[in-house]
């Protein structure tokens, strides 16, 4: 099972056969939507994460970041979440934000495409910290805009990638493999 089409491709290029390999996205709980101010991003110290891009881009757009090592607790006081990376899956901790109505800056990364489509319920980036806060700006100063790529992000998570979406699909492969 590969948690997206990206790592499926991986999976291949070192050699696994595609026909023995079977998407299931990750899934989230959906989360009550978020009506709070911040800026926040996921703290790490893993530095194919892009905390320090995070905070040298808010530093640019001239806005405070709450890094976050309690997404699912914290989401709630956020206004606008920020993920940065340079290697990524798929994207759990974005598509838990999405989960919570935010709308999302996230990397132009790995399976995060599959995820986001840009300027519809998020926005892909460069890991160009000038770009990054570019795209912070565009969505502060725009409340509509916010809500409308919020209200999308979430009902993205809520027809794709809920907990129940993803338990659904490990079954249906289960009793593919059995039959």
């Amino acid at each position: 099972l590969a948690v997206s089409e990206f790592v499926k491709r991986v999976l291949e290029d070192a050699g696994v056969p595609g026909e023995k390999i079977s998407v299931v996205y990750d899934g989230v709980p959906l989360l009550k939507p978020s009506r709070g101010s911040l800026v926040m991003a996921p703290a790490s110290n893993d530095e194919r994460k892009g905390t320090t891009l995070a905070l040298e881009a808010a530093r640019l757009a001239g806005v405070d970041l709450k890094l976050s090592r309690d997404l699912e607790r914290q989401l709630h006081e956020a206004a606008l979440f920020v993920y940065l990376t340079y290697s990524e899956g798929l994207g759990s901790g974005a598509l838990l934000a999405m989960s919570a109505g935010l709308p999302v800056i996230a990397s132009k990364v790995g399976g995060l495409p599959e995820v986001i489509q840009h300027g519809q319920n998020g926005y892909l980036v460069e890991n160009d910290a000038q770009e990054i806060a570019n795209a912070i700006h565009l969505v502060l100063a725009d409340g509509k805009l916010a809500l409308r790529i919020g209200a999308a992000a979430r009902q993205t998570v809520r027809e794709k990638f809920t907990v129940d979406h993803m338990v659904r699909r490990t079954m249906e492969i289960y009793r593919q493999v059995l039959s």
